[in-house]
């Protein structure tokens, strides 16, 4: 008798490194099981939501053109690649984890700021409750003391989150939050001995700037 490929981890050559394949990374009975009780047309995770039809043929990602597709957007990931994130996974901590960031995460589906996992960022979640409201678009959380979710500062966008970080580096490097390092000889120097970019977030010495071009004009010269 024949082994059954869709069975059999080893005989189908679409099976990934490690024995796993693409669409059946939780196994064949687990998948033909789910696929009695999903109705047709709805996403395999069991959020309940219609999936779009497929408008192209694609064995690797098993798309049929004309049919439904088994899982919306990113919901595969949610159940098969991030089996801990469900209560019933034996990896599971009340709804938290953290990543290989250090950042922190609380499921929260109902959250305005959750992903497609129904989790949401800790300190993005605590500075929506101070503030009593979803934070705006645009708008990045800052930590004053790294992954310390309580010492936070609401950023209007991702260029001042930046210019933070940029004063505080300038501070624990030169003890002059104000100051900022040449592009060139990377030493940090009052921005009024220096040459500004519009932005005046970024400066270069003047002799340093001279010195590089000089050398430059004469590399070419040799060349």
């Amino acid at each position: 008798m024949k082994p059954n490929p869709i069975l059999n981890r080893s005989a189908s050559p679409r099976f990934r490194k490690g024995g796993a394949p693409f669409m059946v990374i939780a196994g064949a009975d687990f998948l033909l099981e789910d696929q009695m009780k999903i109705p047709y047309g709805f996403c395999h995770c069991g959020c309940g939501s219609k999936t779009t039809i497929s408008t192209i043929n694609c064995k690797t990602h098993n798309r049929t053109k004309g049919e439904p597709l088994k899982y919306i957007h990113h919901h595969f990931f949610k159940k098969h690649k991030y089996p801990h994130f469900r209560s019933d996974n034996h990896k599971w901590k009340n709804g938290e984890y953290r990543d290989s960031r250090g950042y922190s995460y609380i499921k929260d589906p109902a959250h305005a700021h959750a992903d497609c996992r129904g989790y949401v960022l800790k300190h993005v979640k605590i500075a929506a409750s101070v503030l009593g409201k979803a934070l705006p678009e645009k708008t990045v959380v800052h930590h004053v003391e790294k992954n310390n979710d309580h010492k936070l500062v609401i950023c209007q966008d991702n260029a001042y989150h930046r210019l933070l970080h940029q004063r505080e580096l300038a501070l624990k490097l030169c003890g002059h939050a104000n100051w900022l390092k040449c592009e060139y000889c990377a030493q940090y120097d009052d921005p009024l001995n220096m040459w500004l970019r519009k932005n005046r977030r970024s400066g270069q010495h003047r002799d340093c700037r001279n010195t590089y071009a000089k050398n430059h004009r004469n590399h070419t010269a040799r060349i």
